[in-house]
Parts: structure tokens; sequence; C-alpha cells
């Protein structure tokens, strides 16, 4: 296997067109970013500025300050290439809505968020080379309001990502920790 000899494989040049439904472009992203990850190969979008019809693009680059056009899938390349690190398949979904009320909100060390409905509930963070630095959530929680401080021992300063999912449906969350 090529990444056991210390080097890694990486598969540039693939996408899905914008004029793509998006619920297929969430789906294709998180899947193929997934496989890469799970064959020991780094996956790159290819991003050719195409914001419509037959582009590739992701980012927005004639917004100010820069913006990703379609965050959806963005979401889904990372979760699909994190979900490969940890061995578990989660199938993305932009309706998290329908579990999560309020968003995950990160306030002086707290992490809140409500739930519409009970729910399979798993709150990581993660560095930013994907690796688990602590499961915060691994439970299963009825409708209500939570709250997880974030863990002082073992976590030095700097950015991190925190993964949360309810039942199947997923968002991420860059945190700086001071």
């Amino acid at each position: 296997m090529v990444a056991s000899k210390g080097a890694v494989a990486i598969v540039g040049e693939w996408g899905s067109v914008s004029n793509c439904d998006l619920a297929s472009r969430v789906k294709h992203a998180y899947f193929y970013a997934q496989q890469c990850r799970l064959h020991s190969m780094v996956p790159v979008w290819w991003d050719d500025g195409g914001l419509a019809g037959n582009g590739f693009g992701l980012l927005n680059r004639k917004a100010s300050p820069l913006s990703w056009q379609f965050p959806t899938v963005v979401a889904a390349l990372v979760a699909g290439a994190n979900a490969a690190n940890f061995g578990t398949e989660v199938a993305p979904s932009n309706e998290i809505k329908n579990s999560l009320s309020s968003g995950l909100l990160v306030k002086a060390g707290i992490i809140t968020y409500a739930l519409h409905k009970s729910s399979l509930v798993s709150l990581r963070l993660f560095d930013m080379q994907g690796k688990v630095m602590t499961d915060l959530v691994k439970s299963n929680q009825s409708a209500g309001n939570y709250e997880v401080k974030l863990p002082t021992k073992g976590i030095s300063s700097g950015n991190y990502i925190l993964e949360f999912k309810a039942g199947n449906n997923f968002l991420t969350k860059r945190v700086n920790v001071l």
C-alpha cells in the first residue's frame, strides 16, 4: 500500500457540476471524500470558479469577503473525509433543522444546542489534522436544551473542529481555543 511507505495518493480534479440538484451533490461529495480516505487517498475538489451551469465552483470569489456558494457541499466533503478517520458512516443531510433547533453555539467554553426531537447525539472535538481529541457526548438525548463544557485538560490553544451529529444529520463548526 502506498500510504504504508510514507506516500499519499491525491485524487484531484473531481466534483459535480453546479446544475446538478444540491442533495445529489452533497451525497456525492460525502461519499467520494469518504471513499478516498478509506483507501488512504486525499480528495481534492476541482473548483474551476464556475458557480452555475456546468461549473464545479464552491467558493464565490466575487463575494467580499470570500464565501462558500455551496456550504452544504463543503460541509459534506469535510464530514466524509473525517468519517473515514474514525470508521463511521453517516449519511449527509442538509435537513439538520429537523433535529437541531438553535444551531451549535460556543461561547466562553460552553457548547449549547437544543434538539427538536429525541436523537442519538454525538459531539466530538477534532484537531485540524482530523484526529479526534475527545468525545464530548455520545448518547441518546430527548428533545430539550443542552450545555457541554469544552475540556481544558489535554487541549492546547489553537483551532479545532466540533462535529455534531443528531441521528443521520451532522453539523461542523470551527472553534478557536485560547
